[in-house]
């Protein structure tokens, strides 16, 4: 294929004209929930959301949110004296969590899973009780999967995992793997399975604190993911994993230098570091795209996108119309919308000690000018955009609705004829 500038530019005139052009669902800002609050976890589109308050009397309630219909406290009913929401399925319209029975002895809970705004004393409800401790970490994006810790009396006092499927009462505990060194199974956060729980991802470790990035399918049988060409030593964690099932996010230890780290199609996976190589670099959260995550470096939480690399995540919502309040730190970030626009986490404020959960509504984009990644943005973007897009590869479509159409093609040529991303 061969395209002059001239031709692609009243291409993408044409496509402008003809087709519906982006818009965000939502302005920019940063909101607050609750004061005392945390957020664990958001709906695909960035609008909902589930999380936990505590009242003036000390009280903590678990809670889901809208854009547009505010907080909505979830009933725990008679008999429980703890609750906890942690997963959201991509529509909003299904949570899952952990209770805890005021008769029980477990520390941490039971699983739950249960309607978005529902009542925890509802008859029927959907909840795990058994002679181990379930701990609830997310919900598959279809509502159908619950996936998280439990704990065992053996293997070193380490941690194994879980997949609940409520409908049926299915639970298949995920293979530690032995023959490599999982001793135990360590599930980070709320984005740890694609949209249908086919995949899970997490790190395995050994009683010398060795580890090793992994994924499960739905059935519990699990595979390590490669580690990086040219290298042969295996110290990788793998964090969260983009609702299509596509990028895993995690870290990848060399030669005493911890990097970030991408897995795609779970093929060996790309390096790069957040800051300076004597500080522990690693993404925790990935969008759909690839083009953004959520990362750490040392001890400062950083955003990263493909267009500018590694930015301050505080300076990042600054400049992207979600400004953090004045005065708190950044204490964790918890979850991600599934294009990148959204991000949701908590804070945290000294003297007195206070924690405030956020959700930063962004005017971010990702830019795809630079379709294969070379570093300039010419012919060779469009003949790759168009091979990508006429065969209906997954590449091709990058306004991510499920199809390679004329969609996707206006979109690439808002940004390839801008000749770059400037800001994204």
């Amino acid at each position: 294929m061969n395209y002059s500038r001239r031709n692609l530019s009243q291409l993408s005139v044409f496509l402008a004209a003809t087709l519906n052009t982006l818009a965000l669902a939502q302005p920019a800002g940063c909101v607050i929930v609750e004061q005392n609050s945390a957020i664990y976890s958001l709906s695909a589109d960035g609008l909902r959301a589930v999380g936990a308050w505590r009242d003036a009397d000390g009280i903590t309630k678990v809670f889901t949110w809208g854009w547009g219909e505010g907080r909505c406290d979830q009933a725990w009913g008679e008999g429980l004296e703890w609750a906890v929401l942690v997963g959201m399925s991509a529509d909003g319209s299904v949570v899952a969590g952990n209770v805890l029975p005021d008769d029980s002895q477990v520390n941490d809970g039971y699983a739950w899973h249960g309607e978005a705004c529902g009542d925890m004393r509802t008859p029927g409800l959907d909840w795990l009780p058994g002679p181990r401790n379930f701990i609830t970490k997310g919900l598959s994006g279809d509502g159908l999967t619950v996936y998280g810790k439990i704990s065992h009396s053996g293997l070193n006092g380490g941690l194994g995992a879980f997949l609940w499927r409520p409908g049926t009462g299915e639970v298949v505990e995920l293979d530690l793997m032995p023959q490599y060194w999982g001793e135990s199974i360590t599930l980070l956060g709320s984005m740890n399975s694609d949209y249908a729980g086919e995949i899970i991802v997490g790190t395995l470790y050994d009683s010398t604190f060795f580890t090793s990035a992994a994924v499960w399918d739905r059935m519990g049988t699990g595979r390590l993911l490669p580690i990086a060409i040219g290298y042969s030593l295996n110290i990788t964690a793998a964090h969260g994993i983009s609702r299509n099932g596509r990028y895993i996010a995690g870290a990848h230890g060399v030669s005493g230098t911890t990097y970030a780290t991408i897995w795609k199609d779970e093929q060996p996976p790309e390096l790069f570091l957040l800051g300076s190589p004597t500080e522990y670099s690693g993404l925790t959260l990935i969008a759909d795209h690839g083009r953004m995550g959520i990362g750490w470096h040392g001890q400062q939480a950083v955003a990263w996108t493909r267009e500018n690399g590694p930015e301050n995540l505080v300076t990042y919502l600054a400049r992207h119309g979600a400004p953090l309040p004045e005065g708190w730190n950044v204490l964790n970030v918890t979850s991600i919308s599934a294009d990148g626009s959204v991000i949701a986490g908590n804070l945290r404020r000294s003297n007195p000690t206070r924690f405030l959960g956020f959700i930063a509504y962004t005017n971010y984009q990702p830019c795809f000018a630079d379709f294969n990644n070379d570093g300039g943005v010419d012919g060779r973007d469009v003949e790759d955009f168009f091979l990508a897009w006429e065969s209906g590869d997954l590449d091709g479509d990058i306004n991510q609705d499920g199809g390679t159409d004329g969609g996707d093609v206006e979109r690439f040529f808002i940004d390839w004829e801008a000749g770059g991303c400037g800001d994204s």
